[in-house]
């Protein structure tokens, strides 16, 4: 005589693995990497690496004891891009990366938008900076977190910085202790 499962133990077989599913599915599902987080991420470490090569840049900016990073407005023969310190500044960051667009307001390749919110502006503490805003997503929906803005100082320092900057900041993993905020 040939055994088979009854109708019963098939049920009870299935039962189990929808109770299974159900209590994995939300696991799961946290485990998928969130779409505006990897964003703001490599968006943020984007302009950390541009920052960084272009304040190291000694064509366009070489180390001058009157003048600090980015409010070097010097015309130099080996830098490909020149100008008042503002056009030098947004050109030579667009070099450094892919994009269609203006100076002020460029797409890159991945359909993020970035926004340069006018120019070079003296604070407070005596340093320039200027205010580089990124739409994640690069549409004109608004999503909860999509849009961050960035103060890029002349010294080559970036700061999280707008509506949304604590969310970025937690989302890129800036630790407000080891940054002194």
């Amino acid at each position: 005589m040939k055994k088979g499962f009854t109708l019963t133990e098939i049920m009870i077989a299935l039962a189990v693995i929808a109770i299974l599913t159900v209590i994995l599915m939300p696991m799961i599902f946290k485990m998928r990497p969130n779409q505006e987080v990897l964003m703001t991420k490599r968006a943020y470490n984007q302009t950390l690496t541009i920052v960084s090569e272009m304040i190291n840049n000694e064509k366009c900016y070489p180390f001058v004891y009157d003048q600090v990073g980015f409010e070097d407005g010097t015309h130099y023969t080996d830098c490909p891009v020149n100008g008042n310190i503002n056009q030098k500044f947004r050109r030579l960051f667009r070099t450094y990366i892919s994009n269609d667009g203006i100076d002020n307001n460029f797409v890159t390749k991945d359909g993020m938008r970035w926004r340069f919110n006018g120019n070079l502006i003296r604070g407070r503490n005596g340093e320039s900076f200027t205010t580089l805003t990124v739409d994640t997503t690069g549409d004109d929906a608004q999503r909860d977190h999509d849009t961050f803005s960035m103060r890029i100082y002349g010294s080559g320092k970036v700061e999280i910085t707008g509506a949304n900057a604590d969310w970025a900041k937690e989302a890129v993993g800036v630790d407000r202790s080891i940054v002194g905020e």
